[in-house]
């Protein structure tokens, strides 16, 4: 019983949906089918395309970082600092792409610790290589986890 009065509103669904679209003019109907076609296309690519771009910033970060790291073993301490400022950006870029989200925190942290091996790179002091292993690891785990 429960089975036909289901079949039933759905036929009668169907029916009302069919009376409706048959009232309006054909050029309505095709004007909002587009729109809501291509809402749902932008928002498809929207989030691929804002995606995409979070995991460039990443990896241009990072290619950023390895090299300053490379700089700093050349002893070329002025160019690394240079090198982790363009990291930084694109960190910044990074945030601004993915808005607030829980991983904020830990970029948040990682920039931190990558403006503190800055400034004593920029003031012309050494740097512990645990400091940038472990900033390494960091953004490496940031790469992985988007």
């Amino acid at each position: 019983m429960i089975k036909f009065v289901g079949i039933l509103l759905l036929f009668g669904g169907i029916f009302w949906a069919g009376y409706y679209v048959g009232q309006q003019p054909p050029a309505d109907v095709k004007r909002t089918l587009r729109t809501m076609s291509e809402g749902v296309v932008e928002r498809t690519l929207g989030l691929e395309n804002g995606q995409l771009n979070l995991k460039r910033e990443f990896l241009e970060a990072k290619s950023r970082f390895l090299d300053s790291k490379s700089e700093i073993l050349d002893g070329k301490y002025g160019e690394a600092a240079e090198e982790l400022g363009e990291a930084l950006k694109h960190l910044k870029n990074a945030v601004g792409i993915q808005g607030k989200k829980t991983s904020q925190v830990v970029i948040d942290g990682l920039m931190s610790k990558l403006n503190d091996i800055k400034q004593s790179l920029a003031s012309g002091q050494d740097v512990a290589q645990d400091k940038i292993d472990e900033a390494q690891e960091e953004l490496d785990a940031l790469i992985s986890q988007e």
